[in-house]
């Protein structure tokens, strides 16, 4: 049966480029088979599942018309070049009504007002070109040990070094704000792939890593939000991004 959810339509239409959308539910990319990945499933409840944010992704705003930028596997196709799996731009509107789960925003606050927002907007393009259709990352143990050095204290050549051939949600997002001047390169910041979902969250402890330059993000508010109860800790595993 499917969950009954409410949409918060003004907090929906106050959201503009540069802020965060923040999804809840669990990926089946990690439903894996327990008998030939049995170490991998008990890493992902160790360390990934116990997570309230899985999926993050970026607003942009163009004339009016609100687009997520988000690297994903999802079946929503990028608004021009048609891509299904990988970095790609979406209708918006459309992507958080068949959003399977709960989803938060966070507005970006700059220092600098409104002549800094406007080279946000300018230059966002340019960062999107060069991510845009970039697939979706294939390495698993990439995304693992972004999730447990995320938490633990990883030794050099052992933590992740920058990899961009191919990303992960949060790792698209650390890009572009690392390009827009949001958040530092190595070695004065983490690589792109060693930011997590949870990062770009104020209701996660881990949250409270992320250093913005220049920058804050506000508390999470309320954009979609399920009505019925929470289901049950297997069928999260079931849910798609």
């Amino acid at each position: 049966m499917p969950y009954k959810f409410q949409l918060h339509e003004e907090n929906i239409s106050s959201l503009k480029t540069g802020d965060i959308l923040l999804g809840s539910t669990f990926p089946s990319l990690f439903l894996l088979n327990k008998d030939f990945y049995g170490f991998l499933n008990t890493f992902a409840e160790k360390y990934i599942a116990r997570f309230k944010i899985s999926h993050v992704c970026l607003v942009v705003v163009r004339n009016n018309h609100h687009l997520l930028l988000e690297a994903s596997i999802n079946p929503h196709r990028d608004i021009e070049t048609g891509i299904v799996s990988g970095c790609k731009l979406v209708d918006m509107n459309e992507r958080i009504e068949a959003y399977p789960g709960e989803l938060r925003a966070r507005h970006l606050i700059l220092t600098g007002g409104g002549e800094r927002r406007l080279e946000i907007e300018r230059n966002i393009e340019k960062v999107i070109s060069k991510y845009r259709g970039r697939p979706f990352k294939k390495s698993m143990l990439e995304m693992f040990k972004a999730y447990y050095c995320g938490e633990h204290y990883c030794k050099p050549g052992i933590a992740n070094t920058t990899n961009e051939s191919s990303l992960f949600c949060s790792e698209l997002i650390a890009a572009v704000y690392q390009h827009l001047g949001l958040l530092k390169f190595p070695p004065d910041g983490p690589h792109s792939n060693e930011y997590i979902p949870p990062y770009f969250s104020s209701s996660d402890p881990i949250g409270k890593k992320l250093n913005l330059a220049n920058a804050c993000l506000s508390d999470e508010i309320l954009i979609k939000t399920r009505k019925s109860a929470m289901p049950s800790r297997q069928l999260l595993f079931k849910e798609k991004l």
